[in-house]
């Protein structure tokens, strides 16, 4: 009984996941729907990032995530904006999102990050 169901919740999510063709920007609606789309189609309807640092691993040097970051892209329930979003990926999946009011440094746009140890096969 748990395959069916299983099998019907994941072609409904499936239909949801490409239905998405736009990000909301205020942060509730943001957070409901960001987690629901790929990498590559949230730089599709966002955009470039204004900052990519990549993740790799430490001993193969495959790239296993990456830490993006926006400018004034969410806005808080009085309708401010906060000026980062910081979108944490591993592996395809997002891991965390940051709404900040501290301004992005931008002297170095892209860096790689070394991730070494147990985390790096297993995250």
């Amino acid at each position: 009984m748990r395959l069916p169901t299983a099998l019907i919740l994941l072609a409904t999510s499936s239909v949801a996941l490409a239905e998405i063709e736009t990000i909301p920007t205020d942060e509730t609606a943001f957070l409901e729907t960001i987690p629901h789309v790929a990498p590559s189609k949230v730089v599709e309807l966002l955009g470039e990032p204004e900052k990519t640092i990549t993740i790799r691993d430490e001993d193969s040097g495959e790239e296993i995530g990456a830490i993006v970051y926006y400018r004034y892209l969410n806005t808080n329930s009085e309708g401010e904006y906060y000026k980062t979003t910081e979108l944490d990926y591993l592996r395809g999946r997002l891991m965390m999102v940051v709404f900040s009011n501290t301004e992005l440094e931008t002297a170095d746009d892209s860096a790689t990050l070394f991730l070494g140890g147990e985390c790096a096969a297993t995250c």
